[in-house]
């Protein structure tokens, strides 16, 4: 049985990292935007 702790450190580091992402993306389409 997975500990609650340990998924919500999976959870909260998952989350940090597709913010992350997220702000790649959209950094990347902005600028493909301004050409």
């Amino acid at each position: 049985e997975p500990d609650l702790n340990m998924l919500k450190k999976i959870c909260f580091l998952f989350g940090v990292n597709m913010d992350d992402f997220a702000k790649e993306v959209i950094t990347k389409m902005e600028t493909y935007e301004k050409k």
